[in-house]
């Protein structure tokens, strides 16, 4: 399990499982980053059914502006 918590100015990353989630994606480690980093689709990847999601549905369709795809991808720090 991954933890992402969005700062000002970055993603800090950590392993665990966090004691109340608004959302939960379940998804391949490899899948998630290529998504992250703008190589894939993260809408057509859910609708390809290559992720799951239990939570706040909203959350997810806002993922790209909480973290910053319009500006080039988020900052992050997987070393937490």
């Amino acid at each position: 399990m991954l933890q992402l918590v969005k700062g000002d100015d970055r993603i800090a990353a950590a392993l665990g499982y966090a004691e109340k989630a608004d959302l939960i994606i379940e998804s391949p480690f490899e899948l998630w980053l290529d998504i992250m980093t703008g190589k894939k689709d993260g809408q057509q990847s859910f609708l390809d059914k290559q992720y799951r999601v239990q939570g706040d549905f909203s959350l997810l369709m806002r993922l790209a502006q909480l973290f910053g795809k319009k500006t080039g991808g988020p900052k992050t720090d997987l070393r937490q």
